[in-house]
């Protein structure tokens, strides 16, 4: 296992430590999940450069990656929904695109089909979803509730995106 592979599986392995701490809600529970959360953020930044930069880029990885990507975001809102920390329509439409780009791409995938690329719009709305899950975290609701609804129009959007490639992809393979 590379180096940018152990970051990803790392952001694998951080998800029920993050889902435990903050349902638990022991000690400084949401300072912890924040940190670990931005340090989750971090290694998917990383994972990427690393792999990039010293040509550690594996099919492996490249099936991962998303994955660890899509199912930390899941797991968070997932957790911000049943804690009621943000509203109820805000977190349905994230928990929605975040599920529907990992279902699409594992489709394209199981179909023999390259997967979808992350874009840069899409790239700029996962970080905006993390950042807005530690202020959620962070239970900062002046600042967390507004975000909240902005990242749920930039789910949207980006979400749509993504699936007008899946289906540029898909007609141009027929």
């Amino acid at each position: 296992m590379n180096a940018a592979n152990f970051l990803t599986g790392l952001r694998l392995a951080l998800i029920p430590v993050l889902v435990y701490i903050l349902m638990a809600e022991v000690g400084n529970y949401r300072l912890i999940a924040g940190i670990l959360l931005v340090f989750s953020a971090l290694t998917d930044l990383f994972d990427g450069i690393v792999a990039r930069k010293y040509n550690m880029v594996t099919d492996l990885g490249r099936i991962l990656d998303p994955i660890a990507d899509k199912l930390t975001l899941i797991a968070i809102f997932f957790v911000l929904l049943f804690k009621e920390i943000i509203p109820l329509g805000a977190g349905v439409v994230i928990i929605i695109r975040e599920g529907g780009l990992f279902l699409a791409s594992s489709i394209l995938f199981l179909t023999g089909k390259d997967m979808i690329h992350p874009t840069s719009f899409g790239k700029f709305t996962a970080l905006f979803l993390y950042v807005v899950a530690v202020i959620n975290i962070f239970d900062l609701p002046a600042l967390g509730t507004p975000l909240i609804w902005i990242a749920a129009v930039l789910a949207v959007a980006s979400a749509l995106d993504y699936f007008r490639i899946a289906w540029l992809k898909l007609r141009k393979a027929r």
